[in-house]
């Protein structure tokens, strides 16, 4: 048995050259073959080197789903949150991975979302960011009750007359997002 060192790029790489001969055969007489077979592995070559430096590595499968239990570490980090007495940007960065996991395994953890709802008005740093964390935390599967404290401080201090166009179309963007990641609503 023969152990193949190939990696699967390289792999992919033989099958798209095969494929192409093969297409070739088929088209061309066999004066010209050499000079085309020649012309299609400059290509593929070409083509190969693009496609490695456009296409940065995108990888969908993070840290976060690689952990053990995540309903006990978000507990944990919620526990930890409550009692912090840090910057704000701690805070920040720890509401961030805390909301990233509950929309990554969908986790149901009651107290997060009356928890934002505290942070959540116009003159906040980082508002935005705090809207973006509560629409990543909603998924199909939180219950309604849960995520109406945050729609109703969205909607009690960004959609209002009293605050600009501005304010209010972030306040009416974030409750579509929240609305279409949780429909219950």
């Amino acid at each position: 048995a023969v152990v193949s060192t190939q990696s699967t790029w390289g792999k992919i790489l033989m099958m798209r050259r095969f494929l192409l001969l093969r297409k070739l055969q088929c088209k061309t007489d066999s004066t010209r073959k050499p000079e085309n077979v020649r012309n299609i592995w400059r290509t593929s070559r070409k083509l190969t080197r693009k496609e490695k430096k456009t296409n940065a590595p995108k990888y969908n499968f993070s840290a976060l789903h690689l952990i053990h239990d995540p309903q006990e570490f978000a507990e944990k980090l919620f526990r930890k949150l409550e009692g912090l007495t840090e910057r704000f940007e701690v805070k920040l960065m720890m509401l961030e991975l805390a909301f990233r996991l509950i929309g990554t395994h969908q986790l149901i953890l009651l107290n997060y979302y009356p928890y934002i709802a505290r942070f959540i008005a116009p003159h906040q740093r980082e508002v935005v960011r705090l809207l973006q964390f509560s629409a990543q935390a909603a998924h199909e599967l939180v219950p309604p009750d849960c995520i109406e404290p945050v729609l109703k401080a969205i909607i009690n201090n960004f959609v209002t007359e009293r605050n600009s166009s501005e304010v209010m179309a972030v306040g009416l963007n974030a409750v579509k997002e929240l609305v279409a990641r949780c429909p219950l609503v």
